[in-house]
């Protein structure tokens, strides 16, 4: 899978908050199968493996739905493959699972202001920076 050039500083800034966020990414509810799928996923995404990753990352919400970091990492693989609708829906089920979830947000604020949603956008930044204050 090959990712959009033409945004490199995005490109890079998202998939370091993603990476980061992915390897500390068990869940309550993660089977150990899930847990692997997941560390799996993230190899094959630092590698640039993008459709191994995704498979990956696939298997390991069949295991544990509610694996917010799965659906988080599949959304930054579509984001930036520039497949918003995707990466955005990915986004939003991560938020569904925590709402807090500071990443998916962020990137999620990423995608309205592309979108031209500024309203959402602004609103989303906004939540980012109570979350945390002092970033």
């Amino acid at each position: 899978m090959e990712i959009s050039r033409d945004r490199p500083a995005l490109r890079a800034g998202v998939l370091l908050v993603g990476l980061f966020v992915a390897a500390c990414g068990a869940t309550p509810s993660a089977t150990p199968a899930a847990q692997s799928d997941l560390e799996l996923g993230l190899a094959a995404h630092v590698a640039g493996d993008y459709d191994t990753a995704l498979t990956h990352y696939e298997n390991a919400l069949e295991e544990d739905p509610n694996n917010k970091f799965a659906h988080y990492n599949i959304g930054l693989i579509e984001q930036l493959n520039n497949r918003m609708e995707e990466a955005e829906a990915s986004y939003r089920a991560a938020l569904e699972i925590d709402p807090d979830y500071v990443p998916a947000l962020f990137n999620l604020a990423i995608v309205r202001t592309q979108a031209d949603d500024f309203e959402e956008a602004v609103e989303l930044y906004q939540r980012v920076i109570e979350l945390q204050p002092d970033r």
